[in-house]
C-alpha cells in the first residue's frame, strides 16, 4: 500500500520493529508499517468484505512520483481471498464470479466515479443475497466483541 508522508492515515497503523526490503522488478523499497484495511470488491458483490494488513510504503511527493496505485496484492495474498487472473481469456474471478479485464486507462480516476461503480454493484446483486451476508456479517461482529 502507498502513503504519502504528510498526509493523515485513514486506515489503523502499525510501525514494524525492524524494516522489510522488497525486491521487485522496478527496484528495492522499503516499508516500516504495516497497516488494516476492508476491502470491498464492489463489481463482484456489495456486501463481501475481506480484511488484509498489507505493508505501507511511505513516498515523498517530491522524491518518488506518485505511483498509479494505491495498493498492490501479490499473488499469496490473491491465493488466499481466492482471485484468480486468467490472461488467456482475459478474466478476473473471484468467489466463481468472472468478469473481463478492463484496460487501466479505462480505471475510474475519481472519487465520484468508484461511487457510481458502487451504485451500479449495489443495483446488480439480489437484495436477498447482500441481505443475507450482511446478516452473517453482524453475527461475525458479534461473536469476535465477546
Amino acid at each position: 500500500m502507498f502513503h504519502k508522508n504528510g498526509t493523515p492515515k485513514c486506515f489503523p497503523y502499525t510501525t514494524r520493529q525492524v524494516p522489510k526490503t522488497w525486491c521487485t522488478s522496478n527496484g528495492n523499497f522499503h516499508t516500516e508499517g504495516k497497516g488494516k484495511l476492508e476491502l470491498k470488491f464492489f463489481k463482484y458483490s456489495n456486501s463481501k468484505r475481506v480484511s488484509i494488513r498489507p505493508d505501507v510504503v511511505e513516498y515523498d511527493g517530491d522524491k518518488l512520483k506518485q505511483p498509479v496505485f494505491d495498493l498492490i496484492l501479490g499473488t499469496d495474498t490473491m491465493d488466499e481471498l481466492g482471485i484468480i487472473l486468467n490472461f488467456k481469456q482475459q478474466e478476473i474471478t473471484i468467489d466463481e464470479i468472472a468478469l473481463p479485464m478492463r484496460d487501466i486507462t479505462n480505471l475510474p480516476l475519481t472519487r465520484k466515479q468508484g461511487l457510481e461503480f458502487n451504485s451500479l454493484a449495489r443495483s446488480l446483486e439480489p437484495k436477498s443475497t447482500e441481505l443475507a451476508t450482511q446478516r452473517v456479517v453482524q453475527i461475525l461482529d458479534a461473536n469476535y466483541k465477546l
